[in-house]
């Protein structure tokens, strides 16, 4: 239990971080997000400390956070889904970036993630990425840097069920995966996860009408 809490608490300081320089990059206040966002981050962590120690599937964990995150950016924030996926890829490779010169620094000269270290040295190489990302995304934000994208020019009619079907397909993956022995608990917080931006989504475009 205290492994799993000491995870979910560093995870979440790299996860929220994650979150805010990929829509602070695209000029959105994260402060506006925060509590949807610690909600899909908390998720996100969940769904990462199953596949990543349980299962040992880690190379998954990018692949759902990527996917969580889009349709998080989708649900609250209203962004067309494919730039989703392309903030969200930005977000992640620079908070990438940011982490491999933090691991290199501290004397790991292969690049592994922060999860693939001793604890003790991936909970402080996760903390300082976080800090660093969270500090980075305040002074972008602040000075007004970022891309500013006219976004609603690029939003096509036929969105909203593409992201019905994008939720489906991916509880169907999950499901793929749940027969081949990934743990019950994991399938069921992410989708949770899905029906509530769903709802959100659903219930922004219906105040917006």
């Amino acid at each position: 239990m205290k492994d799993f809490l000491e995870f979910m608490l560093f995870s979440c300081i790299e996860t929220i971080a994650l979150t805010s320089i990929t829509l602070t990059l695209f000029r959105f206040k994260f402060m506006d997000y925060f509590w949807q966002a610690l909600l899909i981050n908390v998720v996100m962590n969940i769904q990462s400390y199953f596949l990543r120690e349980q299962f040992t599937l880690s190379e998954l964990v990018p692949v759902i956070n990527v996917i969580l995150l889009s349709i998080f950016i989708f649900a609250v924030a209203r962004v067309p889904i494919i730039w989703t996926f392309i903030m969200s890829l930005f977000g992640y490779v620079f908070t990438v970036v940011i982490q491999s010169v933090i691991v290199f620094i501290s004397g790991s000269v292969a690049y592994v993630t922060a999860t693939d270290l001793h604890p003790i040295k991936g909970h402080v190489i996760q903390a300082a990425t976080g800090l660093i990302v969270l500090a980075l995304s305040y002074i972008l934000y602040k000075f007004g840097i970022g891309f500013a994208f006219q976004f609603e020019k690029l939003r096509f009619k036929w969105e909203q069920a593409l992201i019905l079907s994008l939720i489906i397909l991916t509880m169907v993956a999950l499901g793929i995966l749940l027969y081949y022995r990934v743990v019950i608990v994991d399938f069921s917080f992410l989708f949770l996860a899905l029906l509530c931006l769903a709802y959100f989504a659903f219930r922004k475009e219906t105040n917006n009408r």
